[in-house]
């Protein structure tokens, strides 16, 4: 099913060139589907108007890194800072550490089969991780579907629509959000309401085979921009591992929720949302979303002459370019 979802996230470029150059395209601007969903946005915003590298210094300049030979060769713990949009280097360093990233060597999670919901019991406290993911495609309903989900009486709302932590938050410079424990900690107030409803049973045991808790992160299918800087993807010409299998390794059973839409409309609603609801840009429409995604079909067309089609969909670069 991971491979099956990868498969369909890079042959999607192909799609779209096609259906692209087969219509006129003349929209009207859109606006939100609704209010949560902007919000939810803008804040996910400040993720990303700011990418992460992993990098050292060398004698007083920045040094970037791309494989963990490089790093480890050069510092038991590395540090990563922040590079916005234009290139430019900003924000101070933090440290984290090769063990804290590797997600794929994390033990496998015994959970408690009187769950319905993946938890386990740590130090007598009962927590959880999500019993499903909606991972996008962003700007295809994502909020609608995850806020009519958590209307349902058997659906532990975690306080939150994205957690946003395989893709960025740990990648930020609070370093306490690293840990694989940060994003457990995430559903502590789901876990609560999972406990709350569970049943006595017989031999004061407690059972719940009803509730269930799930997190809405479109990023976790599309942004894979530190695939290169993390372990397992060293010296490779694409990812290894990207977030899909890290999410498959730590919760095999998870079920995983993919929505789609015309990919034109598609992206013309991201457009309007990079360009006119983030950026705020004056000359946003029909010439312009023109402009841009022609720029963009041309880049993809020159780096498939030279390389796979799956190392230019996970190449950041070309998706800061286009997306």
């Amino acid at each position: 099913m991971f491979t099956l979802c990868m498969t369909i996230s890079t042959l999607a470029i192909h799609v779209f060139i096609v259906l692209y150059h087969r219509q006129v395209v003349i929209m009207k601007r859109e606006k939100d589907q609704d209010s949560l969903d902007a919000h939810t946005d803008k804040k996910a915003d400040e993720y990303l108007n700011y990418e992460v590298i992993v990098s050292v210094l060398t004698k007083g300049r920045s040094r970037n890194l791309t494989t963990y030979k490089d790093i480890h060769s050069k510092h038991s713990t590395y540090k990563h800072g922040v590079m916005d949009s234009n290139g430019s280097y900003v924000r101070d360093y933090v440290s984290w550490t090769y063990g804290e990233m590797d997600l794929m060597k994390l033990p496998q999670i015994k959970f408690d089969p009187k769950f319905k919901n993946p938890c386990w019991h740590d130090k007598k406290k009962l927590v959880c991780l999500p019993y499903m993911f909606i991972i996008g495609v962003k700007k295809c309903g994502t909020s609608d579907l995850f806020f009519r989900t958590a209307m349902h009486p058997d659906f532990a709302h975690p306080g939150f629509k994205e957690a946003q932590w395989f893709a960025r938050r740990r990648f930020t410079k609070d370093k306490s959000m690293a840990d694989f424990s940060a994003y457990i900690s995430m559903f502590d107030k789901a876990a609560n309401k999972v406990y709350k409803g569970a049943e006595l049973m017989p031999h004061e045991s407690f059972t719940n085979q009803r509730t269930i808790t799930g997190e809405a992160s479109p990023s976790n299918l599309h942004l894979n921009s530190h695939w290169q800087t993390l372990p397992g993807n060293e010296n490779a010409d694409e990812p290894r591992y990207v977030i899909l299998d890290y999410i498959h390794h730590i919760l095999p059973a998870a079920k995983i929720i993919i929505t789609f839409r015309d990919p034109i409309d598609r992206l013309y609603s991201d457009y309007f949302h990079e360009f006119g609801t983030l950026q705020n840009r004056n000359d946003v429409g029909p010439a312009h979303f023109h402009e841009v995604v022609t720029e963009g079909i041309d880049l993809y067309r020159k780096c498939f002459e030279h390389r796979t089609v799956r190392s230019c969909a996970y190449d950041h670069s070309l998706y800061d370019t286009t997306k």
